[in-house]
């Protein structure tokens, strides 16, 4: 059984490599400017994030981040949700 245990969790960690693999490869794949890869895969991760908790993971500008999430929701990469502080962003 310890066996059977550490096999499956191997296999459990593979799993989630690939997946993460795939994901970014998906993101590659939509010909993403570096930062608009950067905000979906955070995005992918945490499921929600706010202007301030986007700004705590990636380095850049608020303006910068601010442009960029426009104008990724004008392409409907993203969804906006709220208004003003209260906004946050999902894909």
């Amino acid at each position: 059984q310890p066996w059977l245990l550490f096999f499956f969790r191997s296999l459990r960690k593979q799993k989630q490599k690939l997946q993460s693999k795939v994901s970014k490869e998906t993101i590659l794949s939509l010909h993403l400017k570096p930062l608009e890869a950067e905000i979906v895969n955070n995005l992918e991760q945490h499921g929600k994030l706010s202007i301030s908790q986007m700004l705590q993971l990636i380095t850049c500008s608020r303006n910068t981040l601010k442009k960029t999430l426009a104008l990724m929701i004008e392409e409907s990469k993203i969804k906006r949700h709220g208004k003003g502080k209260a906004t946050w962003y999902t894909l």
